[in-house]
C-alpha cells in the first residue's frame, strides 16, 4: 500500500505541474512567467507605399523574413531587438533612359533588397491565449535598388535610420508556443535614385517560442 504521505505529495507535484503548463499556455508574459524570452522567426510578405511604390516598384513583395528576440521587463511590457528583409522586383515596358554618355532603350528591370536591424518595445494588452499587441522599433536600414536597362545596370544604396511601428494578436497555441500575426510599417530616412524615404509596410506570419 502506498502511504498516504507519497500520495499527496505526488498530488501536489502533479498539480503544480498542471498549473504551470495552464498557465503557459494562457499566453506569453502571464502571471507566472512576468520575465519571459520570447524568440521568432516568420515570412513577411511586403507592399510597397508613397514614394517607393510611385516611383520605383508598385508590386507587392512576397519574399521577406522576419526575426526578433524579447524579454519581459514590467508587466506587459518587453524589450528586445528584431531584423527583417524584404524584396521587391518587376519589370517594366520598354522605355528609354539616357545618361550622360548613352541612350538605353529597353525593358526595364527594378528591384530593391532592404535589410533591417532595430531596438523594440512591444506592449501586450492581456494576458490570455490571444493577445492584442502594439509595439515600434527603431533601427538601421541598408537599402540596396538595382534598375536594368537593355546593357545599362545601375545600383545604389543607402545606409539610413529607420522607424517602424506595428499591432498584431498573438496565439498562444500550446504551452511556450505561440502563433503570431502582425502587421508593420516601415518608414525610412533615406533617398535612393531619388525616392525619398522609402517605405512599405507589412503583413507578418510568426512562430514563437517561449522560454
Amino acid at each position: 500500500m502506498i502511504p498516504l504521505r507519497n500520495v499527496l505529495l505526488l498530488s501536489t507535484l502533479l498539480s503544480v505541474a498542471w498549473i504551470g503548463g495552464e498557465a503557459r499556455a494562457d499566453g506569453y508574459l502571464d502571471e507566472f512567467h512576468p520575465y519571459q524570452t520570447y524568440w521568432a522567426a516568420g515570412w513577411a510578405l511586403g507592399v510597397p507605399t508613397a514614394a517607393l511604390r510611385s516611383q520605383w516598384v508598385d508590386a507587392p513583395g512576397v519574399q521577406g523574413a522576419d526575426v526578433a528576440a524579447r524579454v519581459g521587463v514590467l508587466g506587459r511590457l518587453a524589450v528586445g531587438i528584431a531584423g527583417s528583409w524584404d524584396w521587391f522586383d518587376r519589370s517594366y515596358p520598354p522605355a528609354t533612359i539616357e545618361t550622360p554618355d548613352f541612350t538605353f532603350t529597353g525593358p526595364v528591370y527594378r528591384r530593391i533588397s532592404a535589410t533591417t536591424a532595430k531596438l523594440t518595445v512591444h506592449y501586450y494588452l492581456t494576458k490570455s491565449s490571444i493577445q492584442p499587441f502594439l509595439g515600434v522599433g527603431v533601427g538601421i536600414a541598408w537599402l540596396s535598388f538595382k534598375r536594368q536597362a537593355s546593357l545599362l545596370d545601375q545600383t545604389e544604396g543607402a545606409t539610413c535610420l529607420t522607424v517602424a511601428p506595428e499591432a498584431g494578436l498573438l496565439f498562444t497555441v500550446a504551452p511556450r508556443i505561440g502563433l503570431s500575426l502582425a502587421g508593420r510599417y516601415t518608414w525610412t530616412q533615406g533617398e535612393v535614385f531619388g525616392v525619398k524615404n522609402p517605405s512599405w509596410v507589412n503583413v507578418i506570419f510568426g512562430l514563437a517560442y517561449f522560454l
